[in-house]
């Protein structure tokens, strides 16, 4: 089976980037890229030799981890072209939309509550949960992160990656 893998090794005071972040994504992206159908249906080892950057990712987002703050208002738009890691800071109750999505584009939406807490989100339609808590916590300040998935035309697999407490 062909197999590509990237380790960085970071040292004390290293500024983890989105550079960082989409250098290692580009280098195992064009590794995989460089793998043949018939090498893979054959088993076949890759040479390092024969890795090249073939994918042309420049008027996509797809794949890419940009983080941004997104707008609180009272209807939040998750627009996937500007970034793929949403920050937001809820003032009140907020009814959420996606914009832009492709089908395997994935992106993750962290929530922080202001000083009041309590804040909710309605959700948009077609998301499938993949774990039983989804709820989000509501203490004043503090944060929840979830993940996402578009499997196809408004639909999304949706998991909730961690709460702090």
């Amino acid at each position: 089976m062909a197999q590509v893998t990237k380790t960085r090794t970071y040292e004390a005071g290293d500024q983890l980037t989105n550079a960082y972040y989409n250098d290692d994504r580009d280098e195992v992206i064009a590794g995989v890229n460089s793998i043949s159908n018939a090498q893979i249906a054959a088993n076949a080892d890759i040479a390092s030799s024969k890795i090249a950057d073939t994918l042309d990712n420049k008027t996509s987002t797809r794949g890419k981890i940009t983080i941004g703050t997104t707008a609180d208002s009272a209807n939040i738009i998750i627009d996937l072209t500007t970034k793929t890691f949403h920050n937001v800071t809820l003032a009140g109750n907020r009814t959420l939309s996606v914009t832009a999505g492709q089908t395997g584009n994935r992106f993750f939406i962290k929530f922080t509550q202001d000083a009041t807490g309590g804040r909710t989100v309605t959700w948009w339609s077609g998301i499938t949960w993949m774990t039983p808590d989804t709820s989000m916590n509501t203490t004043g300040g503090e944060e929840t992160l979830y993940g996402f998935f578009i499997t196809g035309t408004n639909t999304y697999i949706g998991f909730l990656v961690g709460k702090e407490y």
